[in-house]
């Protein structure tokens, strides 16, 4: 059985990819090992998964398909930021609510100049 050259130059970019990677890691202070279970493309699957879903299905989409995918995706996750200034917050921030009894100030009437 023979390897096809397209597969072994991937194979090949892969593995000195991850060399590459794990040396620099390895160099960084307070690293003394690195866990090769972690490096994996599982998220960047689903992640083409999904823009191949939203599009129906489509085998290959574009770079113009795909960035504007990836925009989509930004904008619904840039609503979930927690706001930090303005005149609106973010319920799930608020941790307890005071309540006061105290009537308000009854407003007072206009009179007619009829």
């Amino acid at each position: 059985m023979q390897i096809p050259a397209e597969t072994l130059i991937g194979l090949r970019r892969t593995a000195l990819g991850f060399v590459s990677v794990a040396k620099y890691l390895l160099h960084q202070p307070g690293v003394q090992y690195v866990l090769t279970e972690k490096f994996n493309q599982d998220k960047l699957e689903s992640l083409f998964g999904n823009m191949r879903q939203m599009k129906g299905g489509h085998e290959a989409p574009s770079v113009d398909e795909v960035n504007a995918q990836m925009n989509v995706a930004r904008m619904k996750t840039s609503q979930d930021l927690r706001i930090l200034r303005g005149n609106t917050y973010n319920k799930q921030a608020v941790e307890t609510l005071s309540v006061d009894d105290t009537p308000l100030m009854k407003k007072k009437q206009k009179k007619d100049k009829s």
